[in-house]
């Protein structure tokens, strides 16, 4: 189909059938292998603020487990596993120390005195 008029292209036909397997070119489907590979960070080395925004999301997820076995109390005690497992998993994050990545990095650790640093006492010259 494209092509058959002068100048069309690719957009200028309908789009591919979503019953047929593979719609992209060749009949396969496109991917996004080979163009950048996630970085593995590790659990000794998670930033502060991906350490902070994992804990936020676990106590979100803890409350959610607790919602879920009040509509379903007959699976109460599995949802009390899946818990205790996300429990124990963030135990493990925070044992393997989730500090700074470099001892320049910012964190908890950040060696400024705040707004008054540098500051001598009043009436003093500096």
């Amino acid at each position: 189909m494209p092509g058959t008029i002068a100048g069309s292209g690719p957009l200028d036909t309908p789009p591919p059938s979503p019953a047929v397997p593979g719609g992209g070119a060749g009949g396969q489907m496109p991917t996004l292998a080979g163009l950048a590979q996630p970085a593995t960070i590790g659990s000794a080395n998670i930033p502060p603020e991906i350490l902070t925004g994992m804990l936020q999301a676990a106590q979100k997820i803890d409350s959610m487990f607790d919602s879920f076995a009040q509509v379903t109390p007959d699976l109460a005690s599995d949802w009390d596993l899946c818990k205790m497992t996300l429990q124990r998993v963030l135990g493990k994050v925070m044992a393997a120390g989730g500090g700074p990545t470099s001892p320049n990095a910012p964190g908890s650790q950040f060696p400024g005195g705040g707004i008054s640093a540098g500051q001598g006492t009043p009436g003093q010259p500096s």
